[in-house]
């Protein structure tokens, strides 16, 4: 299984509806984000084998969002709906009874480790701060090691906050409970975050200077505006935009607890909700076909350092031994701990 599919904590969160104490492997790739193009071209590219012969699957958020057509795919998808849809449904978060006690919350148009945000940011925080208000405003993981980014929305009067890096699998739970808790969700961009808020039905807007990612700005901003009218703008329909953010992001097509296998975490063979669309639209492989089981390895015996680590752990992409994924004790790889080998060099 590729690493993407714990990306924001989403094999955490399937596997907590599924009645698991811990993730386990999926076979397949996950959406893990909205896209304004087909997520075969933007995230599953470098898997061109995925999804066609071998039982893998491509599990995709919805197949009626406006962005793509699945019937014009190159390989079959799966809609099973978007690992926040299955969290904010499920029974522990609706117990909560989370209601909006904060006022605008603005998640901006990130940048990544290896690409930063062109454009003055000083100039946009002011720019919210005139419109919205003194707000909320998170910042990506990489963008709150930039000190002059924090400190162009701190000086404009805002509180800054991150929901922590996409590795950690408590990220999309801090999400949920930051856009839940908001009134109002704002950003410069169409991006995920705002459809997460307009499925909850909490106000949302784009508006705002667009920023620049320069040479990964890949899709029209016109087109996106155009494509997407009802997601524009200051005062929006709120009906409207929670009706589309749904369609989005597969709100619908969330499976009941009982519907995934009972031997592993995946979703049980195509029916209902969670149909299938591509050029094999039913596969003849029993339930496993969705997730491997693997054979039990013995009692394992975590090292001191990470004995209360309740973070999950997969297959080191450098070494192939075993690391904890979003561990707050340690970083490198623990193959000494859990496959008794000698522990590589840390990277």
């Amino acid at each position: 299984m590729d690493i993407q599919n714990h990306f924001y904590g989403h094999s955490a969160v399937l596997a907590a509806y599924a009645g698991r104490r811990r993730p386990q492997h999926v076979r397949g790739l996950i959406q893990h984000g909205w896209t304004t193009s087909s997520p075969l071209a933007v995230q599953f590219g470098d898997f061109p084998d995925v999804g066609r012969d071998d039982g893998r699957r491509l599990l995709v958020w919805s197949h009626q969002s406006r962005a793509w057509s699945p019937d014009a795919a190159d390989r079959p998808t799966t809609a099973l709906g978007a690992p926040f849809a299955y969290l904010a449904q499920s029974a522990e978060v609706t117990a909560l009874g989370i209601t909006a006690t904060r006022g605008t919350l603005v998640m901006p148009l990130h940048g990544t480790r290896l690409i930063e945000v062109g454009g003055d940011h000083g100039l946009l925080a002011r720019y919210y701060r005139e419109t919205e208000g003194a707000c909320t405003v998170c910042l990506h993981h990489d963008d709150v090691a930039r000190p002059h980014l924090v400190s162009a929305w701190q000086q404009a009067g805002h509180r800054v906050v991150t929901a922590g890096s996409r590795e950690d699998p408590q990220f999309l739970g801090r999400i949920l409970r930051l856009v839940a808790e908001h009134r109002r969700t704002v950003s410069n961009r169409l991006m995920t975050s705002i459809m997460y808020a307009a499925a909850l039905g909490r106000e949302v807007a784009v508006h705002g200077d667009p920023l620049s990612l320069g040479g990964a700005d890949n899709v029209s901003l016109e087109w996106i505006a155009a494509t997407w009218p009802e997601l524009h703008g200051q005062q929006l329909d709120g009906a409207a935009a929670t009706t589309t953010a749904r369609a989005e992001i597969g709100w619908d097509n969330v499976l009941p607890p009982t519907s995934w296998c009972a031997s592993s975490a995946g979703p049980a063979p195509p029916g209902g909700p969670g149909s299938t669309t591509g050029p094999r639209a039913h596969c003849a492989r029993p339930a496993t076909c969705w997730a491997s089981e693997r054979a039990p390895r013995g009692p394992r015996r975590p090292s001191r350092a990470s004995a209360r680590c309740t973070s999950f752990d997969t297959r080191c992409p450098t070494c192939r031994s075993r690391f904890r994924v979003g561990c707050p004790c340690s970083t490198r790889c623990q193959s000494r701990a859990w496959s008794r080998r000698p522990a590589p060099t840390p990277h």
